[in-house]
């Protein structure tokens, strides 16, 4: 049995009448100029700037760029959903698709003046959109497994655990048994952990997020998450793996020389740092010392810290 192709193309019959094809080529144009406050360019360019429709970014963006959009005069009737996409009586959003469709309307036009999307202009068209709807995803998959979306207080804890030379599982960073207990130990380590993150970013920790206990604070928790493989989290507690504690300085350092919100310096993560490492030997570190979980010597912690501006200078000279 022969093989058939799709019948459509993202909603749109494979032959358009000429009439109807201009009709949607302008509601297409009209469409993007309103969500994007100039006239389609090159495609590229214009896939780009559609970036906040893309798998894995924050719900406010697809928000802001229907807000932000001016009203659109022209009728969505008879536009397929995939393309063109209303939302109240005077927006709608254009989707990567109709951007897509309206690149091949200038270009699939047959003798008759008809618009035939053949078996070149699908693969074209499929794979464009493959690659917008894909490439996003991969990127947001890496940068979950880079550990690029790390918030400051989850840093503050990685770069503690660091500092208490928690490698191995022998050097695990455990909690006790007793949940009160267990708090009074984190509220001793939040010291440390906050003393970094508010240096970075000037945010901190509530203390009714302390309060909920290890096993519930996010800024631990979502540590071997986001840098999977390298900090675990077993029945002991909490450890770097003893393979990964040089490559995750490096690691860490890139993070912090790419952030943007804020951008820091290199004085101001030396200083972050030198304030975390101050406040684990004045309060985290006497809090695990009477467990006999206290790991983190001077000459270690120096070292630490020269590695770790040395990946964030490294970073930021080639960026």
């Amino acid at each position: 049995m022969e093989a058939r192709g799709p019948a459509t193309l993202f909603g749109l019959p494979l032959a358009l009448e000429r009439d109807h094809a201009e009709a949607l080529r302008a509601v297409l144009s009209a469409a993007f100029v309103a969500q994007h406050h100039r006239p389609p360019g090159d495609l590229d360019d214009d896939l780009r700037a559609m970036a906040a429709l893309a798998p894995g970014v924050r719900a406010e963006r697809p928000r802001a760029l229907v807000t932000g959009a001016r009203p659109l005069e022209a009728s969505c009737d008879g536009v397929p959903g995939e393309l063109l996409r209303p939302l109240t009586a005077t927006r709608a959003l254009l989707l990567p698709e109709g951007r897509i469709v309206l690149e091949l309307l200038a270009k699939a036009v047959d003798d008759a003046g008809r618009v035939v999307f053949g078996r070149e202009a699908l693969v074209f068209a499929l794979a464009r959109a493959a690659d917008f709807y894909g490439g996003a995803q991969r990127a947001w998959l890496g940068e979950q497994l880079r550990g690029e979306d790390l918030r400051p207080a989850s840093l503050g804890f990685a770069v503690l655990l660091l500092i208490n030379d928690s490698v191995g599982k022998d050097r695990a960073l455990r909690f006790p048994a007793d949940a009160s207990d267990a708090v009074e130990v984190l509220r001793r380590l939040a010291v440390a952990a906050d003393a970094f993150a508010e240096g970075i970013s000037g945010s901190k920790l509530k203390e009714t997020e302390v309060a909920r206990g290890p096993q519930s604070l996010w800024a631990l928790t979502e540590l071997p998450r986001q840098l999977l493989g390298q900090v675990v989290r077993g029945e002991p507690g909490y450890w770097i793996d003893e393979g990964e504690r040089d490559a995750l300085v490096g690691r860490l350092g890139r993070v912090l020389a790419t952030r943007t919100r804020p951008r820091i310096e290199l004085d101001r993560l030396a200083s972050a740092f030198d304030d975390a490492a101050e406040r684990y030997a004045d309060t985290a570190r006497p809090a695990l010392a009477a467990r006999k979980l206290a790991f983190g010597r001077s000459d270690r912690i120096r070292s630490l810290r020269h590695d770790l501006l040395d990946a964030f200078a490294q970073t930021r000279s080639a960026s």
